[in-house]
């Protein structure tokens, strides 16, 4: 017959039977307290003679079959729970498990990063790091002030440079890595004073030095020939901001942006009156010696048939280009263009209208250029400079046209 009791299996077991007549049996009877605990007894059967019949025990992988086996496997469990509740995890244990949360951590873990910035902004940089990593974070300060002298980093070795706003973040310790850059200095701006062609320029305000949305006065002054130059119908500033100018009186208020030293843009206004004429070689205007001109009357240049005038800029139209009067059209006669030295580069034959360049076209098949000039070129000095170019020794007739180059 089978029997369990606690979940161990009894195997082989006949009905109980009282053997008389040997030494295993004894007299007596168990004696108990008022509680029924067994304080003492006479044995019945030795312990030690116990047949287990192979009972299965649930852990144990051989069958139980004496009291001794079972004695055994007590003594031996108790031994091992003993040793294992005074048992320390040897060093090397130990380094390889640390070694091994810190690989975990290093590939990863993401250490995070958190911002308590005051007139600061991030201008780049990750928002986590592994635990290997080392990261660059840069930082700006807000329009009008500067960076501060110094920053705090909690959780991190880090590294800081105030002229760059450059923060190097390695070694993390915290989960949550806290940076904290707080500034209040405004950053002092100053006025250059700009060197300007014609003109002068003066700051008018008590304060050398000022701040963001401080506003102060400039005057600029005329000093190129009045019948040439006027002051500038409007001008630009660097790190400011122009609040108000008037062209009559030169006087401007600038307002500070607060990004740095400041100053102005401005140019004279052109109000020259430019001229040019086509004139025979004879005419009165030309001051002659051993039949060469080496002068030129500027002041009579309206007598001129057909003259061109332009205020301040070039008096010809080089795309559509002009008529010339018949009083020109003359055989055998040298003809001459009286220009403004601006708008003709003699060291080519260029004529010049801004960023754009001209060639007089003599017929279908020649250009007027260096290697096809009549006659030298020949400069005449005064407030506006010109230059005569002698472009036909025959006469000139009709329209005049050029061509872009």
């Amino acid at each position: 017959m089978n029997f369990i009791d606690n979940g161990v299996t009894f195997k082989n077991i006949f009905n109980p039977g009282i053997i008389t007549g040997g030494p295993k049996i004894a007299k007596g009877k168990y004696k108990k307290d008022a509680n029924n605990n067994i304080i003492c007894n006479m044995p019945v059967v030795n312990a030690i003679d116990i047949d287990w019949n192979k009972a299965e025990i649930p852990g144990i992988n051989d069958p139980l079959t004496s009291t001794g086996q079972l004695l055994a496997i007590i003594g031996l469990l108790n031994e091992k729970v003993d040793n294992f509740e005074h048992q320390q995890i040897p060093s090397n244990i130990e380094e390889q498990i640390e070694a091994l949360n810190n690989r975990i951590d290093e590939y990863h873990l993401d250490y995070l990063f958190e911002y308590d910035l005051l007139n600061v902004v991030k201008s780049s940089g990750p928002v986590s790091m592994k635990k290997t990593d080392t990261v660059n974070i840069v930082f700006s300060p807000s329009t009008g002030y500067i960076l501060p002298n110094d920053i705090i980093v909690n959780g991190a070795t880090y590294s800081y440079n105030k002229n760059n706003g450059m923060v190097t973040i390695s070694n993390p310790v915290k989960k949550n890595i806290s940076i904290i850059i707080h500034t209040d200095e405004l950053r002092q701006c100053s006025f250059t004073v700009p060197s300007l062609n014609y003109m002068s320029c003066s700051l008018t305000s008590d304060k050398t030095t000022f701040v963001i949305n401080d506003t102060f006065n400039i005057q600029l002054t005329l000093t190129g020939d009045e019948e040439l130059y006027a002051l500038p119908n409007s001008i630009s500033g660097t790190n400011c901001s122009v609040v108000s100018y008037n062209a009559s009186t030169g006087k401007a208020t600038l307002k500070c942006s607060g990004t740095g030293n400041m100053s102005i843009s401005a140019s004279v206004k052109d109000i020259a009156n430019y001229y040019f004429a086509v004139a025979l070689e004879t005419n009165p205007i030309f001051t002659r010696a051993n039949n060469t001109i080496t002068d030129c009357n500027l002041s009579n240049i309206t007598s001129i048939p057909s003259y061109m005038v332009a205020v301040g800029s070039c008096p010809i139209n080089f795309v559509t280009g002009f008529d010339v009067d018949n009083s020109i059209d003359v055989e055998g006669a040298y003809v001459w263009f009286i220009i403004p030295s601006k708008y003709f580069n003699k060291s080519n034959f260029n004529f010049i209208n801004g960023s754009n360049k001209y060639l007089l076209k003599q017929s279908n098949i020649q250009d007027l250029t260096v290697n096809t000039k009549i006659k030298e070129c020949i400069d005449i000095a005064g407030k506006i400079p010109y230059t005569l170019v002698c472009v036909s020794n025959n006469g000139l007739i009709g329209k005049q046209e050029f061509k872009k180059i």
